[in-house]
């Protein structure tokens, strides 16, 4: 179980009650009607209750929780949110209505900023499932790639079919790359000509049936499926280049033009 620090959290907190404080200081009761005060004054009362109770839940945590925080950011949101819809349907957004509330309710920075926090808990959280099982993702193109990585660094492809053992014994196979007849080809013959500095052979590691990486020996990155390779004067995509490796070595061709 991973140990998460509730730092960002509770400062998340802070700042929705300090939010909560100058929506109720800006309202202007005197501007009121006897009935909507009573109503508006009423259905405040439970929201802030409401949100008082997440936010002490959450200053009650220790500094760091061994646990996920999933729950505790679930709930300062949701009741964080509905505070602010009750507000909102109280104080629809026209032209005659208090300013400064409308300043607080419909802060778009704070908005942005409230999604960001969102985004990070929620990737900490997803981090936290995917360490429980250590092996090899392996996508639908029989790559296979680490735990931790959304998509496969190879074809782009996120759909998880497989998993492997990461202990398992790897193998390679190793293709060059040079000219035939004018042409640049991905080969399996060590003595092709013409090879380049650009990019010479690639070699694949192999874990049991599946491309683990793939090694390209030259003055280009290794393949990944969105860097750019350059091969005399041509330019293409290193998942492009993987898809002709994998039809080499599937095909069990000896050549292809790439």
């Amino acid at each position: 179980m991973l140990v998460w620090d509730t730092t960002e959290l509770k400062e998340y907190a802070a700042k929705v009650a300090t939010k909560t404080d100058q929506i109720n200081e800006a309202i202007n009761w005197e501007e009121l009607s006897f009935v909507k005060k009573i109503t508006l004054k009423k259905k405040l009362k439970i929201a802030k209750e409401r949100l008082s109770y997440a936010i002490e839940c959450i200053n009650r945590l220790p500094q760091h929780w061994g646990s996920s925080l999933d729950y505790y950011d679930k709930l300062i949101r949701d009741e964080e949110e509905r505070f602010l819809n009750l507000v909102r349907h109280l104080f629809p957004y026209q032209k005659n209505m208090n300013k400064k509330i409308a300043d607080i309710i419909y802060d778009r920075e704070w908005h942005r900023k409230s999604a960001i926090h969102g985004a990070i808990i929620e990737e900490k959280m997803w981090l936290e499932r995917e360490l429980k099982d250590k092996r090899y993702k392996c996508c639908r193109n029989n790559h296979c790639y680490k735990n931790t990585e959304h998509t496969c660094r190879w074809c782009g492809n996120g759909e998880v079919m497989d998993r492997v053992d990461e202990n398992t014994p790897i193998h390679n196979r190793i293709f060059y790359v040079g000219i035939r007849d004018g042409k640049w080809v991905l080969s399996t013959n060590p003595d092709i000509g013409s090879k380049s500095e650009q990019i010479r052979k690639i070699t694949i590691d192999m874990v049991g049936k599946y491309k683990h990486y793939y090694h390209l020996d030259g003055k280009n990155p290794n393949p990944f499926y969105n860097n750019d390779i350059n091969i005399g004067n041509q330019n293409i995509k290193g998942g492009y280049l993987v898809q002709l490796c994998d039809k080499l070595l599937d095909g069990g061709l000896n050549e292809i033009l790439i």
